[in-house]
């Protein structure tokens, strides 16, 4: 019950950012689409199954945050300019989200795991 409420956490967060200021082209709104929608798929799955495919996503998503950071050493100190852009705090609640799920599914692996094992020795 404790991740579903981190997950919720960031979820409000997410849904508090201002959307009109993120600026990214086409291509990567359509990368954090995609991998919004396989976090979708994975919460739902009753297994919460994480494919191969998913991690891909995500591993992309982790180096557009690095490059964003990195971008920040740049900022002088005479420039107005907030830490943390949209697209940051954006990307930092998502990962966030995806660490929560692979949690999740290691601890239904962990519970099916456990509940098989008990089976077998009730029936051996």
């Amino acid at each position: 019950m404790s991740i579903l409420r981190q997950i919720h956490y960031h979820l409000g967060n997410l849904i508090l950012l201002p959307q009109h200021d993120i600026k990214w082209d086409e291509e990567k709104q359509t990368k954090v689409i995609a991998a919004v929608q396989s976090l979708v798929e994975i919460i739902q799955d009753p297994a919460h199954f994480i494919s191969k495919e998913h991690y891909h996503k995500y591993k992309d998503l982790l180096e557009e945050f690095w490059d964003i950071r990195s971008q920040l050493k740049e900022v002088k100190e005479n420039d107005h300019h907030h830490f943390f852009s949209t697209e940051t705090i954006l990307l930092y609640e998502l990962l966030s989200i995806q660490d929560l799920t692979e949690e999740l599914s290691h601890i239904y692996a962990m519970q099916h795991r456990n509940d098989t094992e008990l089976m077998q020795s009730e029936n051996g």
